[in-house]
């Protein structure tokens, strides 16, 4: 795992402190893996990780995961965090950076669109458009993430048409 990719996250958190993990395994080779983690901080948000080069790339979903193809939802690049994240459920204690509870709300594999593999994903995000299917137990079908110029972070989030979603 590429310890500098990590760097952003580490100098946020006290982990004398915190339950979140540091960052230290590395994954495993049963296919590119996303999660998506309901997190109840400052303000209710969603996050949306995405398996790539040994880290998640992380994004911030104030509204959710956008489960109607008709509507964009604002997606916000954060630090990236580590792998072992994907299964992180608990609380963030008070004072530590996005104190509050956290659970996964879905999770499962995913794979680019367009191409074959991490090198597509990071060309994909490299360009500002990137479009994956993801086969979770809540989010199954072709998603996508494009840039935005509001926000130097900012990307919005859209479901795709051919794709399937359940909110529960």
């Amino acid at each position: 795992m590429p310890l500098e990719a990590l760097a952003a996250y580490r100098k946020k958190r006290d982990f004398a402190t915190t339950l979140e993990p540091r960052g230290v395994s590395r994954r495993g080779s049963r296919g590119l893996v996303f999660v998506v983690q309901k997190h109840r901080a400052s303000h209710l948000h969603y996050d949306l990780r995405l398996e790539v080069e040994g880290v998640l790339k992380s994004w911030a979903l104030p509204k959710g995961p956008s489960l109607n193809p008709k509507e964009k939802h604002l997606a916000v690049r954060v630090e990236d965090h580590p792998y072992e994240y994907r299964n992180f459920e608990g609380t963030i204690a008070a004072g530590n950076y996005g104190a509050g509870d956290v659970i996964v709300w879905d999770s499962g594999t995913y794979e680019p669109a367009h191409g074959d593999g991490e090198s597509a994903v990071l060309k994909a995000l490299r360009k500002g458009a990137l479009s994956v299917r993801l086969r979770g137990k809540k989010l199954n079908g072709e998603f996508a993430l494009s840039g935005s110029s509001v926000h130097a972070n900012g990307f919005s989030s859209r479901r795709m048409t051919n794709s399937r979603a359940n909110a529960t």
